[in-house]
């Protein structure tokens, strides 16, 4: 599709190829109840595009049980 959609149109974007990602994470039950996760995810051509840097996202959850 994409590649049609620059023939109609001449535009030379770039064709979506594969989008993958790799995560590690990490949970822990400080307390009784509550459990902080800290991750981390690299994603290699974000959208499936290959002229888009890859990405680095950190991030931090947490959860409660009652």
């Amino acid at each position: 599709l994409a590649s049609d959609a620059n023939a109609v149109s001449g535009a030379n974007d770039p064709l979506p190829d594969f989008e993958m990602a790799l995560e590690a994470s990490y949970r822990a039950e400080l307390w009784p109840g509550w459990a902080p996760q800290i991750g981390l995810q690299y994603l290699i051509h974000p959208g499936g595009s290959p002229a888009t840097d890859n990405a680095v996202v950190w991030y931090l959850r947490s959860s409660f049980a009652f």
